[in-house]
């Protein structure tokens, strides 16, 4: 899989190019996805509509060893690549670096955001430590939105769904000046009523909605002049209830007013809290890429200015009782500066060089409230509610210079080199209160500064074996800076080490049989030293255990596997199409502590998986197109499967078993019926076999005074959709 365009391969729009068509931008120019040696997926604006795609969530199920985690907050959703994971928040970088219009996004939350009027996304696994370089150990995922240009035209899709769900993306694009100016604007709106039953209160929780709004103008007073001026904004509004898993030692105790049983099923969407949950996100920034031809040469600048301000608040115990709430609150802003010159043309040397900055000042604000029920047993005033905060400000800025470069020794010898020189330096300022006492004890103020340079690369060689079949091999280092801990409960929040990855990669890319038959295969070893890992436990102060959570540096990985995918046009009208992943990960040196403990910190111990690593990925469909009497029909249908996978790396000598989840199938229907070039409409289907799994697991049972959480996929759904175009 890993040459190819794996999810264009798995779907109709790309199918109707050819494959060698297919351009990409993965190496900051555009080239056909065949000459490019990277391991990579692309999904088309045609690909994107058919399977439905309206957030990251709907790709990594479609992309070999890429795993995207489906919780239930929009900021603890760390994307994975061959079991290579990033933070959730400002004080640790993300491992897959997101990027929109090629600005990269500095954390979780700010890769949140509704998959509509896109023009294709890229994603690229193995450290991508030149181009785009920043925090890139795992890979990068690349979303280019639709420029405007000088075609009039209007669309709008309409969705209706089961759990009252509704969804709306439309567009206008506006040409002001034929070849010269040209605007477009475009939003989303989406409304879901709760998939989880609160038996308590006899209602649905679990419900979101948000909408999104884009608009761009863009000018090219000539052929040598393109300069695009962007700007975005999101509100989100959620409840992201978890699914309790144990029972506490005070629940199961029978002790009056605090005697709660789980109903012992963490996989059936019931719950039984006495409120909901609160999520809420405003997000949005504004960009100007300019690109300009200067004979030999192109220079290319992107500004950017993105901001978000982002809150949470969820029952912790997640029972009837008025017991503990949490939050992890979070503003952040960034601004970034990119400026890189590109030869033009196809000369036997092609070049980038280029020069990057980027600063971002984050404020984590995470909290742990008590409520009523307990302070009442405790004795405590029940008013106020008593708080444990915890204030983590963190800014970051990093510049980089980078060159690339690819040189045809021969016809069909190519040699690719990239090298990067990153300085990053973060800075803290933190404290700590907590008026209970003993949740998670005080912290004194205090500031620090890290600083760290690093250099990283690549080097690849691919040969032409044929006209349409390439094969390569390439090593590749990268780099994730340190940080600092910036959550509530960490004692004196200490700093972490940067985190290195050495990978080895060879793959092949195969066209045959007239186009009518695309092969990708590629194998890959990846090593880690200091990597860095986050997690929930407790911390002894002075021998009193108090709950924490942390980020630290825990030893060192590898990660083993291969990758392959297919696609097939055996007859008009039919399209096949496969793909399947193997992996293998483990942690070869860890940080064990006494497993008989109960208050040790949760642990690595060597052998432990890498969590989001699943052991093997299957996918495969068809689609069918044909003429009725109405119209064009297309059917589709999709199964994808699971392996078994680790969804913490803790737990002793061996991962916690109740964070193993088992391997598990979705199927994907979607039938489509053309009644004009203008007017279609559509019934779909997701998780036909109503299959329940689980997406992420939280462990806060240090001590056994909370309980365990499971947050869960989304359960069967299905509906109906209609799209015009004017």
């Amino acid at each position: 899989l890993a040459g190819a365009a794996t999810a264009a391969l798995m779907t109709g729009g790309a199918a109707a190019q050819e494959y060698d068509s297919i351009t990409v931008t993965a190496q900051k120019r555009e080239q056909s996805v065949i000459d490019v040696p990277i391991s990579m997926s692309v999904f088309g604006a045609e690909e994107l509509k058919e399977i439905g795609a309206s957030s990251l969530d709907d790709l990594a199920s479609r992309t070999p060893n890429f795993e995207y985690t489906r919780s239930s907050d929009l900021k603890l959703k760390p994307a994975t690549i061959r079991g290579v994971a990033g933070g959730v928040s400002g004080g640790e970088d993300q491992a897959v670096g997101v990027y929109l219009d090629e600005v990269y996004l500095g954390t979780a939350a700010a890769a949140q955001f509704e998959l509509f009027d896109m023009e294709r996304v890229e994603v690229l696994r193995g450290p991508q430590g030149t181009l785009f370089g920043r925090n890139t150990t795992g890979g990068a995922v690349s979303f280019t939105t639709r420029k405007p240009d000088d075609d009039p035209r209007a669309q709008v899709t309409a969705d209706l769904g089961n759990y009252n769900m509704k969804r709306v993306q439309a567009l206008a694009n506006m040409p002001i000046i034929e070849g010269k100016l040209a605007a477009k604007i475009s939003g989303a709106y989406y409304d879901r009523g709760g998939l989880t039953e609160n038996v308590h209160l006899g209602e649905r929780t679990n419900a979101e909605s948000g909408w999104s709004l884009r608009g761009q103008v863009r000018f090219t007073p000539s052929e040598d002049i393109d300069i695009n001026l962007s700007a975005d904004y999101r509100e989100a509004d959620r409840q992201p209830t978890r699914e309790i898993v144990l029972d506490n030692f005070l629940f199961d105790a029978g002790i009056p007013g605090l005697d709660f049983t789980s109903d012992g099923d963490p996989k059936n969407f019931s719950v039984s809290i006495e409120g909901d949950s609160v999520e809420t996100m405003e997000a949005w920034g504004v960009a100007a890429h300019a690109v300009i031809g200067l004979g030999p040469v192109e220079l290319t600048s992107i500004t950017s200015y993105r901001a978000h301000d982002y809150f949470q608040e969820v029952d912790t115990d997640m029972s009837p009782i008025k017991w503990t709430y949490d939050g992890d609150p979070e503003q952040q802003e960034q601004f970034s500066q990119e400026l890189r010159l590109a030869s033009t043309g196809d000369a036997r040397l092609n070049w980038i060089a280029g020069v990057y900055y980027f600063h971002q000042y984050t404020d984590n604000q995470s909290f742990v409230r008590l409520g009523e029920d307990i302070l009442a047993f405790l004795g405590a005033p029940t008013s106020p509610d008593l708080f444990a905060r915890g204030n983590g400000i963190v800014s970051a800025d990093s510049i980089a210079g980078y060159l690339h470069g690819e040189f045809k020794a021969t016809q069909r010898l190519r040699l690719t080199v990239g090298a990067r020189v990153s300085h990053d330096s973060k800075a803290i300022d933190y404290e700590q209160t907590d008026e209970s006492g003993g949740v998670v004890g005080a912290v004194a103020p205090y500031s620090r500064e890290a600083s760290w340079t690093e250099f990283t690369g690549d080097a690849t060689i691919s040969y032409d074996l044929a006209d349409a079949t390439m094969a390569y091999v390439k090593a590749a280092r990268g780099y994730k800076a340190g940080g600092f801990n910036d959550g509530l409960g960490s004692p004196n929040n200490p700093s972490f080490d940067p985190e290195y990855v050495l990978s080895y990669e060879g793959g092949l890319k195969t066209v045959l049989a007239d186009n009518r038959l695309w092969i990708n295969v590629a194998a890959f070893y990846m090593k880690w030293d200091d990597i860095q890992i986050a997690g929930f436990g407790t911390v002894d102060r002075g021998g009193t255990p108090t709950f924490g959570v942390f980020t630290g540096n825990f030893g060192k990985a590898r990660s083993i596997g291969a990758e392959m995918d297919f696609h097939a046009r055996p007859v008009k009208g039919l399209e096949l199409f496969g793909a399947a992943a193997v992996l293998d990960t483990e942690f070869t040196e860890g940080d064990p502590v006494d497993p008989d403990d109960p208050l040790a910190e949760p642990n690595i111990a060597p052998g432990n998986w890498l969590p989001f690593a699943p052991k093997w990925t299957l996918s495969g469909g068809a689609r069918y197109a044909h003429q009725s009497p109405l119209g064009e029909l297309i059917w589709r249908v999709e199964y994808i499967h699971t392996g078994r996978q680790a969804l913490t790396s803790f737990g002793g000598y061996g991962n916690d078993p109740l964070g193993m989840q088992d391997g598990f199938g979705l199927l994907d229907a979607r039938v489509a019926l053309a009644l004009s070039d203008r007017v279609s409409v559509a019934l779909w289907g997701r998780n036909l076999t109503d299959t329940r799994y689980a997406t992420r697991y939280q462990n806060l049972n240090f001590p056994p005074v909370f309980s365990s959480f499971y947050a869960l996929g989304e359960p069967r759904t299905y509906g109906g959709q209609i799209s015009l175009e004017f």
